[in-house]
Order: structure tokens, then C-alpha cells, then sequence
């Protein structure tokens, strides 16, 4: 539901008639809306594999931002309906990653880094993917945006005219080498 008619839409009434039965049904399950929005945040976080022990460390980064991408671009509205359930579910990936990072030979301020910028940089390109605009919008940023790069602009443009998943999966290996 939230993903066909997105946050906004969502009511405590609109999600029990979804799923045919009564808000009292509904509410023996979830308190309040912000619980039920949490938990399906928190469903959607448990996508994320996480990193194993012993396996190309490299290899479980990449997949890592690529997966995180693919959860943003398919959820965009994740962000907004984030909560502790969902924070705890995020939490234990990141302890879970870092521990793992670390006992491969990588430093923990590195470590925290790495995983930290790649997750960040998929949620920005998942974001922004997401929320592009109308056409005549987004030319009309791309102009701004090109008027202010000045000569790194055609540079820029060839990049981004590029398969967008394989500039995505090099630039997360150039974080992830260093």
C-alpha cells in the first residue's frame, strides 16, 4: 500500500480495510500508526544481508551500497516513516558490518567510514532518483546546475550518461578501496 499510494495515504481505517478487517482488529497489533509505519520500515531494512565473516569483504560492500540503492530507489518514502524498531533493525547491520570489517584486518574508524559512506551514498542516489520531477523541471535544474560546474560540466555529463548502475557500482568500490 504504501508503496502503490505512498506515505501520505496511509491510515490506521485505509490499512485495516486492506486488509479486511476492523481498526480494533488492527490496533491489537500496532498501537498507532507510526508503530505500523516502523515495522514495515523495519521489514524492509531486514533486506539488507549482512556482511559474513570470511567471505570477500569487498565484494559484501559493493553489494551492500547496490542493495541499499535498489531499497531506496523502490522505497522512497522509507526515511519518513523510520522508527525505534526500524533504528534497532539498522543498528544491529551496522554493528554487525563493522564487527565483521574489523575482525578482517580494517580498523574500526575506517570501517565506520566505509559503511557509512557507501549506505549514505545509496540513500542519496536512491532519493534522488525517486523524487525526479517533470522533464521540463529537471532540464531546468540540469541548466542551473551546469551554469555553475562551468568546464566540470561536460565532464559530468558523460559520466552521468553512463549505465547508471555500473558509475554506481565504481564509485562505491573507489570508497570501499579508499
Amino acid at each position: 500500500m504504501l508503496d502503490r499510494e505512498g506515505p501520505e495515504a496511509l491510515s490506521f481505517r485505509a490499512v485495516a480495510r486492506e486488509l479486511g478487517m476492523t481498526v480494533g482488529a488492527l490496533s491489537r497489533y500496532f498501537r498507532n500508526l507510526a508503530d505500523l509505519e516502523d515495522e514495515v520500515a523495519a521489514e524492509i531494512m531486514s533486506e539488507l544481508r549482512p556482511l559474513e565473516a570470511g567471505k570477500d569483504l569487498r565484494e559484501q560492500l559493493l553489494r551492500l551500497g547496490m542493495d541499499w540503492l535498489r531499497i531506496n530507489r523502490a522505497h522512497p518514502y522509507l526515511l519518513k516513516i523510520h522508527g525505534t524498531a526500524s533504528a534497532a533493525a539498522v543498528a544491529r547491520h551496522i554493528g554487525q558490518g563493522i564487527k565483521v570489517m574489523v575482525q578482517a584486518g580494517t580498523d574500526f574508524e575506517r570501517a565506520l567510514t566505509i559503511y557509512s559512506t557507501v549506505t549514505s551514498l545509496a540513500y542519496a542516489w536512491g532519493a534522488q532518483v525517486a523524487h525526479q520531477g517533470s522533464a521540463a523541471q529537471q532540464a531546468l535544474i540540469s541548466r542551473a546546475f551546469t551554469e555553475e560546474v562551468g568546464e566540470l560540466a561536460p565532464r559530468m555529463m558523460t559520466l552521468a550518461a553512463t549505465d547508471a548502475e555500473s558509475f554506481h557500482r565504481r564509485s562505491f568500490l573507489m570508497v570501499i578501496d579508499g
